[in-house]
Formats: C-alpha cells, structure tokens, sequence
C-alpha cells in the first residue's frame, strides 16, 4: 500500500510539473519578426517580382545580399542597412525588393516588442532563368497607367477607383470566378469542414498580389485553397492621381458544403463590390 501512495504521488507530481513546465515556457515563448504570409510566401514574392540587374547578368555576378533593419512593435522598419553586399547592382534591387514588404513584429509573452531582423536575398542565375523560362518575363500588368514609386500604401476606401479584379468573361463576378475555379480541399470535404477564409493582400501597382497574409482561418486545406485563388485573380490597380498605387484590400472566401458531398460557394456579402 505504502509503495502504490509514493507510485501515486509521483505520478500527481510528474503531472503538475509538467503543466508548470509548459506554462513558464509559454511565458517566456519568444516570436521572431516574420514578413506577412511567412516564408512561404516570402519566396514566391522573391522569384517573381525580382528583376535581376542586365548588367549582372552580363558578368555572372551570382550570391546572396542580406539586410538587416529593426522592426517596432508596430511593425514599422527603420535603421535599414545591408550586412552583407555582393554588388551595387545587386544590392540596390535586393533594397527594392525589401521595400514592398509588410513585418509582424516579435513578441515575447505574447507582447509585441521592438526587435532587430534580417532578410536574405538570393540571386541565382540558374534558379532566375528557369523562373524566367517558366513564367516569362516579368511584366506589369498595366504599363500604360504611371506608377506611384513612393511605395505608400492606400486603404481602398480612401481611392474613388480601387483596385477591381479583371476576370477573363465579361460579366462574371467574385461568386463566379470561385465557382469555376474552386477546388474543395479533400481533407475539408471528408471531415465536412466549412467556414470562411479572410485574406489581407496588397494589390501592387502592377496588378499582381504581394504580402498575403490570412486574417481568419478554416482548417483541412481550406486556407491553402483560398490563397490560391486568391493568386489565380488578376487585378487593375487602385488609382490615385492618375496613377498606379499600391492598395491594401480583404477578401473572404467562403466554403460551404451542401446535399452530401456536394459543394457550393456562397459570397459573402462584403464582396458583392466585385
């Protein structure tokens, strides 16, 4: 009896040390800066908005530029400075690149804190050309509209012309463009999984979409779907000035799951502008 009280205590002992273990490290948990959308997003936005420099072409200049800067507790950069350089070509567009980029601040203890990062920028001759080869040359959507360079993003409710999704047949709307495109994740169709995806997005003076970042999320690949379509959508930029600017914009994506295994897109009403 006496050995099966120790065993039971031990037992009750182990348990709360356990939970006081994970409790102190969940106090202390420290959350690195990360660019909107992560890395994963962070290296789809790399490959295809670089434009690597013709005269680094030229010469095979090849390597990897790293920025650092300080992210705020606001997520505001400041005291941006490249640590590493391979050429001023190179440099000045790793630079470029870096400005189209929104940051999470750090936190510790679930608190945002001001907090140094770094940004690696590969340039990779072999890796530009077969990106080149399979998607083309990197164009703007809209080359006859001036674009602002300032980089400043606008709030879509401050412009009289928003951006506005351009779809391939006249008339179509959002609900429509994800009907035809929509494919229902296999994991959320078996376990019935529904909701609505809302998606933060830059449309960028080109028309393409930069630092996609999910606002509410919906489990069994319901998420990934949602930013593919999100990416499968070709834009007008907002309009400010007669000219080009970038534009923050929301999206929700609704999926909904209807007679059995049936699917159906339901639109929230928020998107009827489109």
């Amino acid at each position: 009896m006496k050995t099966l009280y120790i065993l039971k205590c031990l037992f009750i002992f182990g348990i709360v040390l356990f939970f006081s273990v994970s409790a102190f490290a969940q106090y202390y948990e420290f959350r690195p800066v990360e660019n909107f959308g992560g890395k994963t997003q962070l290296a789809d936005f790399l490959s295809r908005e670089m434009i690597y420099p013709e005269e680094a072409i030229q010469e095979k200049i090849e390597g990897t530029v790293v920025i650092q800067c300080l992210v705020d507790k606001t997520g505001k950069v400041s005291d941006v400075a490249i640590s590493r350089s391979v050429s001023d070509a190179l440099d000045k567009e790793a630079i470029r690149l870096f400005r189209f980029l929104l940051w999470e601040p750090a936190q510790l203890r679930g608190n945002p804190i001001d907090s140094q990062t770094m940004l690696e920028v590969e340039f990779s001759l072999k890796k530009y050309m077969r990106h080149i080869k399979k998607q083309g040359s990197r164009q703007d959507a809209w080359p006859e509209l001036p674009a602002d360079t300032s980089f400043h993003i606008y709030k879509s409710t401050q412009l009289k012309n928003p951006p506005r999704p351009v779809y391939s047949q006249s008339g179509m709307k959002f609900g429509d463009f994800v009907q035809q495109n929509m494919v229902y994740p296999a994991t959320a169709l078996k376990q019935s999984i529904s909701g609505t995806v809302e998606v933060f997005f830059v449309v960028e003076t080109s028309g393409r979409v930069s630092n996609i970042k999910l606002l509410k999320s919906v489990s069994g690949g319901c998420n990934e779907e949602a930013i593919r379509l999100l990416k499968l959508l070709k834009w007008k930029p907002g309009i400010h000035n007669d000219m080009a600017v970038r534009t923050e914009m929301v999206l929700q994506i609704s999926f909904s799951l209807t007679d059995y295994q049936q699917m159906r897109y339901v639109p929230p009403s928020n998107n009827n502008q489109f």
